[in-house]
């Protein structure tokens, strides 16, 4: 059954998906997402957990791309957090593994960002 858990760790807002993301939970996510964004505080990191979906439709993979736009427009990160086939291959195969930011783990995804030399 698809539903949405939050929390925030410090300043790092966490939003975790369940189930399948399809047409039927775009306004759910889409509100989730909308709500984190809203939390978020720059330059900290907004963290979407997605390692319990057990799909994720091409809208839904949409409105991941959206919402990392508007994340980068208020200056914080979003991150993803997505090692399953459900997820994973999705990303993969639209080549947007280069625009997303998908962790292997929550502690990758939590991790500071290293900083450049």
């Amino acid at each position: 059954m698809f539903h949405i858990e939050r929390e925030v760790l410090d300043f790092v807002v966490l939003t975790r998906v369940f189930g399948e993301v399809d047409l039927n939970a775009m306004d759910d996510l889409r509100q989730a997402v909308d709500t984190a964004l809203a939390l978020a505080t720059a330059p900290f990191p907004v963290i979407i957990d997605l390692e319990r979906v057990t799909f994720l439709s091409s809208t839904g993979l949409g409105e991941l791309v959206l919402a990392t736009r508007r994340a980068r427009e208020l200056g914080c990160e979003l991150r993803l957090v997505a090692t399953g086939r459900a997820v994973a291959r999705p990303i993969e195969v639209t080549g947007l593994d280069a625009e997303l930011d998908v962790r292997p783990t929550l502690a990758d995804a939590l991790a500071p960002r290293a900083a450049v030399l």
